[in-house]
């Protein structure tokens, strides 16, 4: 399949190389850091974004770390104070990432799968990354969670849909040191698409809380009250009983 450019946007997105069937997209030749300054191409990124669910632009070497931030918050706060600084990061609010740890943090998001931000009350909805190397052997694995509650029978996807996940990272999340929040399992993002908000990472997972089902009305009518019965009359009345005590 060729590119598809909606009409009067600066570029046009590509399918990515084994992403197509979940809808994944690549934008080849533009420069991201026009979405800096310029609200219609960020509108414009921010839709097919959300269209794509994954999208990469390539050729970006020349983004900054200061422009990253920026161009981050064109999309949402960065305000959620979950990661630490690392000294080669370019920017004090950049999580950098590598498998040299004198490059940058190492085995981060490697243990379990996961959505970002699931400890704060906001998880994030734009994730902005800027990967400066690559490596050329091994796979991403992705797995649309619209595609996988499709692809559960009926009884696990009710199931799931009245379930809570209880998410926490900290030393001691009791007296307040570190972050913790609750999020339905199953979230709806709009145009009939659905998602999910987990983390299946040891230490992240406090636990999960399923609703009860609903109530389910009888499926026939109710029954008519019985008539009141004529009591026959006694011969000699009855004396009525004294109180007790």
């Amino acid at each position: 399949a060729g590119a598809a450019a909606t009409a009067g946007a600066p570029y046009a997105v590509e399918p990515l190389t084994n992403g197509a069937p979940l809808g994944f997209g690549v934008v080849k030749g533009f420069d991201l850091r026009r979405a800096l300054e310029d609200d219609g191409v960020a509108a414009q990124v921010a839709a097919d974004m959300r269209a794509h669910r994954l999208l990469v632009f390539k050729g970006q070497e020349g983004l900054t770390g200061a422009e990253h931030i920026a161009l981050s918050e064109r999309f949402g706060s960065t305000d959620h104070g979950l990661h630490r600084p690392h000294p080669a990061a370019p920017h004090e609010r950049l999580l950098r990432v590598s498998n040299d740890e004198a490059q940058g943090f190492r085995s981060i998001g490697t243990s379990g799968w996961h959505v970002d931000g699931v400890m704060i009350k906001w998880p994030f909805s734009t994730q902005t990354m800027h990967f400066l190397e690559a490596n050329a052997a091994g796979s991403t694995l992705f797995l649309g969670f619209d595609e996988l509650l499709a692809g559960v029978d009926a009884a696990t996807r009710e199931r799931w849909e009245r379930m809570w996940f209880v998410a926490g990272v900290g030393d001691d999340l009791m007296n307040g040191d570190g972050q913790f929040a609750l999020h339905p399992l199953v979230t709806s993002l709009g145009d009939g698409r659905r998602g999910m908000c987990m983390h299946l990472g040891p230490g992240y997972c406090l636990g999960m809380v399923q609703e009860n089902p609903p109530a389910r009305a009888a499926a026939q009518e109710p029954e008519p009250a019985p008539e009141p019965q004529q009591q026959e009359e006694e011969e000699e009345p009855k004396e009525a009983e004294k109180p007790k005590g």
